[in-house]
């Protein structure tokens, strides 16, 4: 019986020894929660490092604008190259049916002319937009090479 009571006491104690306390919380945030805002500001900083670059290609594109002299020459250009349409039997009519649609074509040709763009960054974002129609953007490059 001493045994049993001398057992008894000790598991007690044991109990007593874990009784679920636990130590203060730290004062440091989590390290998750930490790296977290961390990554949150690098991508407020990758937004306003796009912002920017935004707002500076769109003052650029402002900046480059043409003269009236110049507009003439590359329309002038642009109907030298059309005239040859025709007489290309595998030429397909890209779909500019909407005005944005025209005018982001007629950026994208004159920066071609103009050499503000190469050739391979017209096609590869000619073709972004209009991926069926290579065949008609070579031509076009072909046309202002002549």
């Amino acid at each position: 019986m001493k045994h049993t009571h001398f057992s008894l006491l000790f598991v007690l104690f044991a109990l007593f020894g874990f009784n679920a306390c636990t130590p203060a919380l730290p004062t440091t945030p989590n390290p998750t929660i930490t790296q977290h805002q961390a990554t949150v500001q690098e991508e407020e900083q990758n937004i306003k490092s796009v912002a920017t670059h935004i707002e500076t290609s769109l003052e650029e594109k402002a900046y480059l604008s043409a003269s009236p002299e110049k507009m003439k020459r590359y329309e002038n250009k642009m109907k030298s190259i059309a005239s040859g349409i025709p007489s290309d039997p595998e030429y397909q009519r890209i779909p500019l049916d909407t005005e944005e649609k025209k005018e982001w074509f007629k950026d994208l040709t004159f920066r071609l002319w103009d050499r503000q763009i190469t050739r391979q960054q017209f096609l590869t974002e000619g073709l972004k937009r209009f991926p069926a129609h290579l065949h008609e953007f070579q031509f076009i490059i072909d046309g202002f090479e002549k």
